[in-house]
């Protein structure tokens, strides 16, 4: 049989519980030859709380893992008996092995040199926000602009009667 990859449907937070085991099952004699590689696609995402900046992992498909693998009945059985794994991605009959131009489009934006953390935008525009640190701590502004490539946003703040546009870290303010 040849190799393809397929998507294997787990339970909400059981993707990198899935992707262990099936790496185990992968180092058995029995399905060295037919499970291959194993891949959760990731990327890191900057979360801003409390003014800490943390770098967290965030799943491209919650709920999925990509498994290249010889599909028989026996590594079909192997994979469903995982626990948290639902279901192999399928047309109700069968399984669907997922095309090659598919897979190199995931494995090329997990392979990039530069891909750098992306913040979580946690505001919104219009709404209204409490500067914490700087110069304008404690004035309250409403957001105008986001900026989620630089973790900034732009806050219309009233100073001396006039409304005045201020830009800030995601840091520097927080939710009413």
């Amino acid at each position: 049989m040849t190799q393809h990859w397929y998507v294997v449907q787990t339970q909400t937070n059981f993707e990198d519980k899935a992707k262990t085991e099936l790496e185990r099952l992968m180092k058995s004699p029995e399905y060295a030859e037919k499970i291959v590689e194993v891949i959760v696609p990731t990327e890191e995402v900057i979360k801003i709380s409390k003014n800490k900046k943390t770098v967290n992992k965030r799943k491209f498909f919650p709920g999925y893992v990509m498994v290249k693998m010889d599909l028989d009945e026996d590594t079909y059985w192997a994979v469903r008996k995982i626990s948290g794994v639902k279901s192999f991605l399928s047309d109700r009959k069968k399984p669907i092995p997922l095309k090659e131009e598919e897979v190199a489009a995931i494995k090329e934006i997990l392979d990039a040199p530069n891909l750098r953390p992306r913040p979580v935008v946690m505001f919104e525009r219009d709404e209204t926000l409490r500067i914490v640190d700087g110069p304008f701590k404690l004035l309250m502004g409403i957001v105008q602009d986001i900026y989620p490539d630089k973790a900034r946003l732009k806050l219309m703040v009233t100073i001396f009667g006039r409304p005045t546009p201020v830009e800030l870290d995601f840091t520097q303010v927080e939710k009413m």
